[in-house]
């Protein structure tokens, strides 16, 4: 499939995602067609040579990701996206604090001072309830 097939195959599937979701909720349906609307954004952004075409379509694939719950392939996503506020947020959703702190530690130029405080006051609560906390 071409690039241009794909872009369009992808808008397609997001607003199917979109529709079904307005329709009927928050269904496994709904969420399988975010997700494979997410799946064909991320294969748009690998097809694609210009580096903000790139950066768009992972960013559409991560909100899809997010739409579909799958917090963890959108925190994965959105740090591929060079998105690191949004890729800490998810990791903190998903509840993989190690993930979270090392993006914020690793990027703390780039993610909200908000979103890090946030994430770390709420990995330290984590880490202390789990006696990991050093």
């Amino acid at each position: 499939m071409t690039l241009e097939k794909s872009i369009a195959f992808a808008y397609l599937l997001r607003q199917n995602a979109k529709q079904h979701d307005l329709q009927h909720g928050r269904t496994q349906a709904t969420l399988a067609a975010y997700t494979q609307a997410a799946d064909q954004f991320f294969i748009c952004a690998n097809l694609s040579v210009l580096p903000d075409r790139r950066t768009k379509y992972f960013t559409v694939s991560a909100r899809m990701f997010s739409s579909a719950g799958q917090n963890v392939k959108a925190a994965q996503t959105y740090f591929t996206a060079r998105q690191y506020t949004e890729a800490a947020i998810h990791f903190k959703q998903a509840r993989l604090y190690d993930e979270a702190a090392d993006v914020i530690l690793g990027y703390k130029n780039e993610v909200e001072p908000k979103v890090a405080g946030q994430c770390i006051d709420l990995a330290r609560v984590y880490l202390h309830r789990e006696g990991n906390l050093q």
